[in-house]
């Protein structure tokens, strides 16, 4: 169980769901019940558009303490995003989601004094780890010219996030 655990976390590459800067670090609470930063917050403007950081399922969309919430199961882990200020109709639970997909818009002003967008994995068992090793960055920003076979061969897959070996 321990090596799936380990070869599944090995594989898991994130994208930032916003285009803004980390304001707020992951900080390890002392016990499952102390203080803490579970998630990496990042500064965001009104009205910005907020990406799925991993492909997966959608295990829960909704609002918990009136915070907007996206919950993905990719492998083991769920991966969530919070601070949304609306929610796409295409993002509900059960539905499958990729990386880079819009979940919604966020409600920030830039400086991250109103409602951060957060950033949160947790592993199998439940337990909070740091996203930040697992960011990566995307290989192209934009739309990329690509040559599609003609004879109904597969083509090539759209650029991906590339991350950081061991963080």
């Amino acid at each position: 169980m321990l090596v799936s655990f380990v070869s599944s976390l090995v594989s898991l590459c994130l994208i930032a769901p916003v285009n803004g800067a980390i304001i707020g670090p992951f900080v390890a609470p002392a016990c499952p019940y102390c203080v803490g930063n579970r998630a990496i917050d990042f500064a965001t403007n009104h009205g910005e558009e907020v990406r799925a950081p991993v492909s997966g399922v959608v295990h829960f969309a909704g609002s918990v303490g009136g915070r907007r919430y996206v919950t993905i199961r990719s492998g083991g882990e769920l991966v969530t995003v919070g601070g949304l200020g609306d929610l796409d109709e295409r993002v509900a639970r059960g539905r499958v989601v990729r990386q880079g997909q819009r979940l919604g818009r966020a409600t920030g002003r830039g400086d991250g004094s109103l409602d951060p967008v957060s950033l949160s994995v947790r592993d199998p068992e439940g337990l909070h780890l740091d996203p930040t090793p697992w960011l990566g960055r995307l290989v192209s920003a934009g739309p990329q010219s690509r040559l599609v076979p003609r004879d109904g061969t597969m083509r090539r897959p759209a650029p991906r996030a590339v991350c950081r070996p061991g963080g």
